[in-house]
């Protein structure tokens, strides 16, 4: 008789379990292979510990200073700059002294750096205009530039003329009487001719004309001389038509900036919303800049290549082959124009520490950058305050931006700031 085993006997739960082929698995005789001796488990590996980034180190862009040369006897009021330096207007403190041109090369620091002029020596003339007169060649120890004055008190109540410090001191100076003179009133602004200067193309003046009613006139030296110690005669030809109408309520053709074509003889103002463009004989073309703010004005212009940078009201424009197009926003500034913003080494530079690529169009902070510990803002936050009174740039010259600060003793100093790449 055959024995049947039952469900509880061991030797029938291991048949039945190699039967059925549970139990793990099998190795294909109905049997489990025990596992291997002396291999662990694996352990699953640990999740990596992140690496946190350290903070940049801080970097403040590095400036000297320097005090005004003059010390109490004036106040520095314009800058003008060239690639060999810059030209700053000094206006004297009390009538009796004359006003003063100085030229700042190398670190303001530095005594000899400064370089003074006094291109009109009479005590009562207030100089109402200059201009460098070599902006892109200049030497380093070079001194030349344009300039007009006027003078109450004397018998010649206009006076235009040319300093060249390598001539020795005031090359040429000419005036013209204020009663009967068919010149007219006041000149309002003097500007270099083009890279050449004095050479070729000539240097330009606007004036406002007699009684105001026939508004600004735009002259180019025409250097046929009969009287070369006259206004009238180095300036005998207007470019018509005018710039605009002045009356006591409107200026429309009231010029706020000019500057001359680096190598085209020609002059380009911006008067009230538009931007006139002349030659020694005619006005060539206009551009009328859109704006719903009437206090809007121009306040630069600065040439890159051939393409025109123009700040007018908020914005900065650039005029590329006669087409105008919105280049990037602008702060006002204290007080307004001049100077908000300088081109040097293909960036454009504007006073709230804004770099920009003339080419790429990316932008930085040429101030600061990085966690700055506390010398480092103190530092950043002095060259932030000084930056409202206007940025000034050599042009073709590396890396260099002038600008105004307040001393201590509430005068007016200079720096010069290399800024941050």
């Amino acid at each position: 008789m055959m024995k049947w085993f039952t469900a509880s006997s061991p030797l029938a739960l291991l048949c039945a379990l190699a039967a059925c082929g549970g139990g793990g698995g099998s190795d294909g005789s109905g049997s489990t292979p025990p596992p291997a001796a002396g291999v662990p488990s694996p352990t699953p590996a640990p999740a990596p510990t992140p690496t946190p980034t350290p903070a940049p180190v801080g970097e403040v862009a590095l400036y000297s200073e320097g005090l005004n040369p003059d010390g109490a006897s004036s106040t520095l009021m314009e800058i003008k700059a060239t690639n060999a330096g810059i030209y700053i207007l000094a206006e004297p403190s009390d009538d009796t002294r004359p006003w003063k041109v100085f030229k700042v090369q190398g670190s303001p620091a530095q005594s000899q750096s400064w370089i003074s002029a006094t291109p009109d020596n009479d005590a009562d003339s207030m100089i109402v205009s200059f201009a460098p007169s070599n902006i892109y060649s200049e030497t380093d120890r070079g001194v030349g530039f344009y300039w007009a004055s006027i003078g109450a008190g004397r018998p010649k109540f206009n006076k235009w003329g040319w300093y060249s410090a390598n001539a020795g001191g005031v090359s040429i100076t000419a005036d013209d009487d204020s009663i009967g003179a068919a010149f007219g009133n006041t000149i309002e602004m003097v500007v270099s001719g083009a890279v050449n200067g004095i050479v070729a193309p000539r240097p330009w003046i606007i004036a406002e004309l007699r009684g105001g009613s026939d508004g600004y006139r735009v002259f180019q030296d025409d250097g046929a001389y009969t009287a070369a110690n006259t206004i009238s005669d180095r300036f005998s030809t207007p470019a018509l038509p005018n710039l605009g109408a002045r009356t006591y309520t409107q200026a429309t053709g009231q010029p706020s900036v000019a500057i001359s074509h680096p190598r085209d003889p020609n002059l380009y103002v911006g008067a009230g919303n538009t931007l006139y463009v002349y030659d020694a004989q005619q006005r060539l073309r206009t551009f009328t800049f859109p704006t719903n703010d009437p206090s809007a004005g121009f306040s630069d212009l600065i040439w890159s290549d051939n393409d025109l940078y123009i700040a007018f009201g908020n914005n900065i424009y650039r005029l590329r082959d006669n087409t105008v197009t919105l280049f990037m926003p602008i702060p006002l500034g204290l007080g307004g124009p001049p100077g908000r913003f300088c081109i040097t080494g293909g960036w454009l530079y504007t006073i709230d520490g804004t770099a920009r690529s003339l080419g790429t169009g990316t932008t930085r902070n040429w101030i600061s950058r990085g966690t700055l510990n506390s010398a480092q803002t103190q530092a950043a936050g002095s060259l932030q305050g000084g930056l409202g009174m206007g940025v000034y740039c050599m042009p073709n010259n590396g890396n260099t931006i002038w600008t105004f600060y307040p001393t201590l003793s509430g005068q007016r100093g200079i720096r010069r700031i290399t800024p941050l790449g």
